[in-house]
C-alpha cells in the first residue's frame, strides 16, 4: 500500500492529472470536440479506454480503509473552517462581524482570556469549542449593541481628573489679615 502522504502517491496523482490535462485535451481536439457538452459525452469512453490501457489490479483485494467511528456532529466539526479566538472579559468572542456571547453557569471567570476554537461548518452552523467541549452561546449583532461612546481608558482619564487629590507636600495658603490704618 502506498500512503497518501508519501511522495510516490503524490507522484501518481500528479501523473494522472497530467494525463487528463494533456492527453484528454489532445484526443478531444483530434476528434473535433470543442464544447463542454461534447467533452462530457466523450469522457466515459476516454476513461474506459484509459483504464484498459493503464489500470493495474491490486495485489491485495481487501478494503484497507478504516471504519468510521465519528458521529455526524463530529464530522461537521472535523470538516469545518476553524479559527482561534480569545474570550473577552465579558465572555464574548467576535468572528466575522458576529459576537458570540458564551452562556455559562456561575461567574465564568475561568473562561476569561481563554482560547476558543470557532468552527464554521459547511451546513452554516457554528460551534465554539474550548478544551474539547462545545460551549453554549447566544449570537449578537454588533450594531444592536449601540455605539461605543468612549473606551475604558478615556473614561478612566476623566475620572482621574475629577477625583485628583492635591499632592501631600503642599499646604493650602490662608490669606493673612491686613493691618488697618486707623
Amino acid at each position: 500500500m502506498i500512503c497518501a502522504y508519501s511522495p510516490q502517491a503524490k507522484g501518481r496523482v500528479e501523473r494522472s492529472n497530467g494525463v487528463f490535462q494533456d492527453r484528454l485535451i489532445k484526443e478531444m481536439r483530434l476528434l473535433g470536440i470543442s464544447s463542454i457538452e461534447g467533452g462530457n459525452a466523450y469522457l466515459p469512453q476516454f476513461i474506459e479506454k484509459h483504464n484498459k490501457r493503464f489500470a493495474v489490479e491490486a495485489l491485495q483485494p481487501q478494503d484497507a480503509h478504516r471504519p468510521l467511528h465519528h458521529s455526524r456532529e463530529k464530522l461537521l466539526i472535523i470538516l469545518s473552517e476553524q479559527a482561534s479566538r480569545r474570550i473577552s472579559k465579558n465572555l464574548e468572542v467576535s468572528h466575522n462581524r458576529i459576537i458570540y456571547k458564551i452562556q455559562h453557569s456561575g461567574a465564568g471567570y475561568r473562561l476569561q482570556g481563554a482560547e476558543v476554537l470557532v468552527c464554521e461548518c459547511f451546513d452554516g452552523s457554528v460551534t465554539l469549542i474550548h478544551k474539547g467541549q462545545a460551549l453554549p452561546y447566544l449570537t449578537m449583532n454588533p450594531a444592536s449593541r449601540g455605539p461605543i461612546l468612549a473606551d475604558r481608558k478615556a473614561i478612566d482619564a476623566v475620572f482621574n481628573k475629577i477625583l485628583q487629590t492635591p499632592p501631600a507636600n503642599t499646604l493650602p495658603t490662608i490669606p493673612q489679615p491686613q493691618p488697618s490704618l486707623a
